[in-house]
């Protein structure tokens, strides 16, 4: 689907290691902690204790998994943005899943 120029064989994503990828680690980590932040702001005060936050988490995602299927299958817009959604999901997994290899 995409090309990184310069790879040969021609390679699809890119595997960093070293410096490069403790500088990487740190911006999503630093993105995360600001979004969970902005998060824990949003929510309503007597929401705020972080014992029940792997419940509202675990609650969310699972109503975001289940909330992929189109509501009506012979809707053919719902259908193919359920079918992208659920593509986008199965390849992030399968990146998850195979890795990089040599993680320094």
């Amino acid at each position: 689907m995409t090309k990184i120029p310069g790879t040969n064989p021609v390679a699809s994503h890119q595997c960093y290691n070293g410096i490069m990828q403790a500088r990487l680690i740190g911006a999503y980590g630093a993105a995360a902690a600001l979004c969970a932040a902005v998060w824990v702001q949003s929510l309503p005060e007597e929401s705020r204790n972080p014992l029940t936050w792997p419940k509202r988490i675990g609650d969310g995602v699972s109503k975001a998994i289940v909330s992929i299927a189109p509501k009506d299958a012979n809707d053919a817009v719902q259908v193919k943005y359920s079918l992208i959604a659920s593509s986008m999901l199965i390849f992030t997994a399968m990146q998850v899943r195979k890795g990089c290899g040599n993680i320094v």
